[in-house]
């Protein structure tokens, strides 16, 4: 099982830089993500095609893979579960943003890069 765990994140480490900030700034922050990562995450396919680069054409399934297998529901699929997510950033349950932070994030990222994207109160949950 650790095995395949680790594998998906070599995998999921494979999307694009840009979007997996893009992703931290959104679950962790409330950020409105750029035209082909919103349409993603409201599971408009037709979309994020017509808006995709080249690299994120190409790691697509598995961006759609991360979302689904890692993300929490409510931050994902139906237009008004992403603008809840964006109003009530602020008020995130310490406990949904920890998981985030312990579970979800270090699936895209290394340790090391997760310390840079993190603030100080942040950190103290990846350490």
């Amino acid at each position: 099982m650790e095995e395949k765990s680790a594998n998906l994140q070599s995998q999921y480490r494979q999307i694009p830089a840009a979007t997996r900030y893009a992703i931290a700034r959104y679950l962790l922050n409330g950020l409105q993500p750029g035209g082909f990562l919103s349409a993603v995450l409201r599971n408009q396919l037709r979309e994020s095609m017509a808006r995709a680069d080249a690299d994120n054409r190409r790691n697509l399934q598995l961006l759609l893979g991360f979302l689904f297998n890692e993300v929490p529901d409510c931050a994902h699929g139906q237009s008004d579960s992403i603008d809840k997510w964006l109003i009530n950033q602020m008020y995130l349950r310490p406990d949904v943003r920890a998981k985030i932070i312990k579970d979800v994030l270090p699936q895209l990222f290394t340790q090391q890069e997760l310390l840079f994207i993190l603030d100080d109160n942040d950190i103290l949950l990846v350490e």
